[in-house]
């Protein structure tokens, strides 16, 4: 499924405000905190998409797929604790 609109500002939103929190040389623990408020919302469009939209704006956005990355670390490292 193609992001709607409104989840391709989301995504150039998160894209952004990562970018600058990574110039401002913030640490990985501080992106999670600053960007708490995204995750939920971002759950809902990771669930709804296909991967390749995601990775298309993953490519597009590079602030947008540290941030994924980052969620993806964190649901590995969960994940290898069970």
């Amino acid at each position: 499924m193609k992001l709607n609109d409104q989840d391709i500002k989301l995504v150039e939103e998160i894209h952004g405000e990562v970018s600058k929190l990574l110039n401002n040389n913030a640490t990985d623990e501080y992106i999670l905190m600053a960007m708490t408020e995204n995750i939920k919302t971002l759950r809902s469009i990771m669930q709804s998409s296909k991967i390749n939209s995601l990775d298309y704006y993953c490519e597009k956005y590079d602030g947008f797929f540290y941030f994924m990355r980052l969620l993806e670390n964190i649901a590995g490292n969960l994940s290898k604790r069970r």
